[in-house]
């Protein structure tokens, strides 16, 4: 077998006397045995989307022949994958994207966990994955912001200041997504 790239050849007939013909035009054939190397999905594995009615997911290709490719995408509970073919996602080194409705808030309500993985072929059929069936990527639909519950503090307000008294302030947030950060602000009159 020869080695991945590019081949040209032609054509020679001889005959029993010694003559002979050659077809002037090279024809190429191109070997290819390598993969498509997938990187750089959108959105980003264990990650927050806010599930738009145009949530974008894409992959970065590399590879000299991609022909196409899809997304697998389902919600964690479901047993099957829906495959939307990814659109700019041919030739040399694409970022094939496709943008996928999900803000239907009875399909995917809020912590809806999104399961999905990319698989690119190139003109020889060979295929690249990022991530699979069986191990996909993961991102959360988060709509809306951290609520806040449990306000308690000590002493309970109005107080007035103690010089080297102790003072405490206490609040829980929730939020499907997970609390990011916080911020406590104190102000002074």
């Amino acid at each position: 077998m020869a080695s991945d790239g590019l081949y040209l050849w032609n054509v020679k007939m001889n005959d029993t006397t010694g003559g002979y013909d050659q077809h002037v035009a090279n024809w190429s054939v191109i070997v290819d045995t390598a993969s498509p190397a997938l990187s750089s999905p959108t959105p980003s594995n264990i990650s927050y989307i806010q599930g738009t009615s145009a949530q974008t997911f894409s992959i970065v290709v590399s590879d000299a022949n991609v022909k196409n490719g899809t997304v697998g995408y389902k919600r964690s509970q479901d047993v099957d994958y829906t495959y939307p073919v990814l659109s700019n996602c041919v030739g040399l080194n694409p970022t094939c994207t496709v943008n996928i409705d999900l803000s239907n808030t009875g399909t995917y309500p809020d912590g809806t966990v999104i399961q999905y993985y990319f698989k690119v072929y190139d003109k020889a059929d060979n295929s690249g994955n990022n991530g699979t069936s069986s191990s996909p990527l993961n991102t959360t639909i988060d709509r809306g912001a951290p609520t806040y519950s449990s306000e308690a503090t000590s002493p309970t307000s109005p107080a007035t200041y103690v010089s080297g008294a102790s003072y405490q302030f206490n609040v829980t947030w929730t939020d499907s997504g997970g609390v990011h950060t916080g911020n406590l602000a104190a102000f002074y009159a």
